[in-house]
């Protein structure tokens, strides 16, 4: 469905082009589908892959299949990190027990982004002051008589807090 799953980055790790594919013994490639995909793929999803890649016009570059295999390895190192920065993010708002994640559709995520901008919600007199420093207020623009009667969003302040909030009313 994409190449985005354990079972893609497990194959292409192990063989990195169409060549190694076509040429890969059928048990090694089905344990190693299998294995990363919790037994969803198969031998007939293996047959499929080795067949497909026999046809393949794609080219034989050594130098392309180690550059893959690097970057499958960036990407399973990035994806670890980024579940790392999430668990602690997740113990550090259970640390704070901040009421802002019992906001319907308020995950997590958007509100410790919300809690990271604003800080201490003391700091701000009333509800307008902190969606101003957002720059989700409406901006008006007045000139002798002329009132602008449609008015949008000004586009100061905090560009996180204003993607968070909008992205929570979401």
């Amino acid at each position: 469905p994409t190449l985005h799953i354990a079972s893609i980055y497990a194959l292409l790790s192990e063989f990195p082009g169409a060549n190694h594919v076509a040429s890969a013994h059928l048990t090694h490639l089905k344990n190693i589908l299998s294995d990363a995909s919790n037994g969803h793929y198969g031998r007939e999803k293996a047959i499929e892959i080795r067949d497909v890649a026999r046809n393949s016009i794609g080219s034989k570059m050594p130098a392309k299949s180690l550059e893959l295999k690097h970057t499958i390895q960036l990407i399973r190192e990035l994806n670890t990190e980024v579940e790392e920065i999430e668990r602690e993010i997740n113990s550090i708002m259970e640390t704070i027990h901040s009421p802002i994640t019992t906001i319907p559709g308020m995950g997590i995520r958007m509100g410790a982004m919300i809690l990271a901008e604003i800080g201490d919600f003391h700091n701000f007199d009333s509800a307008d002051k902190i969606l101003a420093y957002a720059g989700l207020s409406p901006s008006t623009y007045q000139s002798g008589q002329l009132i602008n009667c449609y008015s949008h969003m000004e586009k100061r302040g905090s560009r996180y807090l204003r993607y968070a909030i909008f992205n929570a009313t979401k």
